[in-house]
């Protein structure tokens, strides 16, 4: 691999001394060529640090291993931002859990696969769990990576919306996947910090290039009483109590009941990835479709009710997450019943009819606007929905005489369209 593709591997730590040796030294065995490792604790209150600072003494390798100690506990998701921010290089980044154990050739695989399929913005492999002896035993992971469906994958629109039917669990676990780095840079620093990596990037591969995944188990996952998904009822991490998303929700002393944490935690995640989402639209990442923005808007809508009334009042204002502006054409009773029914995933600015005694007027609240007024105001606007029976007609009409974009052109579902 003379012409090695620039990798590098992340190990983050946290309390793992028992563990923590064998991960790093599996880091450093690694067969690839063009490999940076950053090792990083967060924190950690046990003797993790002064082992993998041993460990560097004694290192006499080819690898470029960088050690960060962070002076305070960030949390799987603000940690993860942080080395993505600041200290990794080159195309793709491999990720390492403090008590996981890698195989020698992992990195090397992951690249041969990443190389031979396209190059896409993750890729996952197989995994085997590990007992806290470090012996191979069956559990959940093994189980799920058995008999979840794969052939989701094959479409990127598809893998949305089953991502979002069947939210957890994750096809793939944060310890055996490597993801490629322009594809976090692309979308930015995470605005709600959930707090995990593991969706995150799940959710913005299947919005930008996609995910590989091939079966050869190239990493033992620990399983043991104290690991993070070990644990039934995850406590809510000191960093969250300081962002000014949670202050959304806190109460008039601003406290938060205990029985929010969780829900909490995973509406920073569904949050999150509607603004990823609304990212990918707005840069022609991705196309907007009508059934996986509902689900989305529902999935978000659900918790926020939850989590406001903590707040013991009743809000269904997500002011913090905007919606897609749209512009309805027609303005027949499809449109009606679509205006009915649609979600507060769409703000719809405006109606379009092609009939000119209709220019001006109002349909539902809404100006009646002409195709020459919808071009001239598509960089405002994210989609067209068309709620008819003559969709094909429409989106032909649409692309050939106001130059709308093919993936500005929304379906409405047939169900929606006619009121059911």
């Amino acid at each position: 691999m003379n012409d090695a593709p620039r990798v590098t591997v992340v190990l983050l730590c946290y309390n793992q001394e028992k563990y923590i040796e064998q991960a790093f030294d599996s880091c450093l065995m690694q067969d690839y060529p063009n490999l940076k490792i950053v090792v990083s604790d967060d924190a950690s209150r046990d003797n993790t640090a002064s082992i993998i600072k041993r460990m560097l003494e004694s290192y006499t390798g080819n690898h470029d291993v960088v050690f960060n100690q962070n002076p305070e506990n960030l949390g799987i998701g603000r940690h993860f931002a942080f080395l993505m921010d600041n200290l990794l290089e080159g195309e793709l980044v491999v990720m390492c859990a403090g008590d996981d154990v890698s195989k020698p050739n992992r990195v090397a695989r992951i690249v041969q696969e990443w190389l031979g399929n396209n190059k896409p913005s993750l890729v996952a492999h197989g995994l085997e769990e590990l007992d806290e002896n470090g012996s191979v035993v069956e559990g959940l992971a093994s189980f799920q990576y058995r008999f979840q469906d794969y052939s989701v994958h094959s479409n990127k629109m598809y893998s949305l919306i089953e991502y979002h039917k069947y939210h957890f669990a994750i096809h793939f676990l944060g310890a055996a996947v490597a993801y490629r780095i322009d594809t976090y840079k692309a979308f930015g620093s995470p605005v709600t910090y959930p707090d995990c990596e593991d969706h995150l990037m799940y959710f913005r591969a299947l919005l930008a290039d996609g995910v590989h995944y091939f079966p050869e188990i190239l990493t033992g996952y620990r399983k043991h009483e104290s690991g993070w998904t070990s644990q039934l009822k995850k406590p809510l991490h000191p960093m969250n109590r300081k962002s000014a998303f949670l202050s959304l929700f806190l109460d008039k002393e601003n406290n938060f009941g205990e029985e929010y944490f969780n829900c909490f935690v995973t509406h920073q995640i569904v949050t999150q990835q509607w603004y990823d989402y609304l990212f990918g639209v707005r840069a022609n990442k991705v196309r907007v479709d009508f059934q996986l923005v509902e689900l989305m808007r529902k999935n978000m809508q659900r918790r926020h009710r939850f989590l406001v009334s903590n707040k013991e009042l009743w809000d269904d204002r997500m002011d913090y997450a905007p919606p897609l502006n749209a512009v309805i054409f027609g303005t027949a009773l499809g449109a009606r019943n679509t205006l009915s029914a649609i979600g507060d995933g769409f703000d719809v600015l405006y109606a379009c009819n092609t009939d000119p005694d209709l220019s001006g007027k109002k349909f539902c609240g809404l100006e009646v606007i002409n195709l020459k007024q919808l071009e001239a105001m598509m960089d405002k606007v994210d989609c067209i929905l068309v709620a008819s029976g003559y969709f094909f007609k429409i989106k032909k009409l649409l692309m050939d005489q106001a130059r709308i974009e093919e993936a500005k052109i929304v379906r409405v579902p047939a169900s929606v369209i006619v009121g059911e």
